[in-house]
């Protein structure tokens, strides 16, 4: 009976573990295999050619020599909520030109990671839901417990009172310092 009691708490131990992390972990190890998956169609050469999608970035970096031809480079890109994966790149003037190729699984399994979270720790997913999540958490807050944020207002002296001197410390307006009293004599 003891062994049955003891074997039952450790399965109910092991979903609740798996439910608050297992589904993460899963979708991380889905995450990465897709991942190594493109990774291996690129160093291959197994795509499409056509399938490439061309991104330009402006540079500002004087003294770069362009290239005529486009070089292999890895690397990875989030835009527009879209994966990429670069295949080749080339510096051309001022313009860096990538050619990516898009990873729509990882783009899919990264939306629906982020969606399963957002269901699971109650945050409101459009406009309308945090709004009346935001009135329902105002009207809760007593009053009591409620946080005095402090203001703090930073004072600056107007341009008439900063004096030409003011390169260090603003309070010696003269390199030389008075002395309170008369050094001493050497010779005596």
């Amino acid at each position: 009976m003891l062994a049955l009691k003891k074997l039952s708490a450790i399965l109910l131990l092991f979903i609740f573990l798996l439910n608050q992390a297992g589904y993460v972990l899963l979708f991380q190890y889905f995450i990465n295999d897709a991942d190594t998956r493109i990774q291996h169609r690129i160093s291959s050469n197994i795509y499409n050619e056509d399938d490439l999608i061309e991104i330009k970035v402006a540079l500002n970096m004087p003294y770069l020599q362009s290239a005529n031809n486009f070089v292999r480079v890895d690397g990875k890109i989030k835009l527009n909520g879209v994966h990429y994966n670069y295949v080749k790149r080339k510096v051309a003037g001022d313009t860096l030109y990538l050619l990516c190729l898009p990873n729509f699984l990882k783009t899919q399994l990264s939306d629906v990671k982020s969606e399963l979270a957002k269901d699971y720790g109650d945050i409101p997913a459009g406009k309308k839901n945090a709004e009346t999540a935001l009135a329902k958490k105002q009207n809760s807050i007593n009053d009591d417990y409620s946080v005095v944020k402090e203001q703090f207002v930073l004072l600056q002296k107007s341009t008439s009172e900063i004096s030409t001197n003011s390169f260090i410390c603003p309070e010696i307006t003269s390199i030389f310092i008075k002395s309170p009293t008369q050094p001493p004599d050497v010779n005596s």
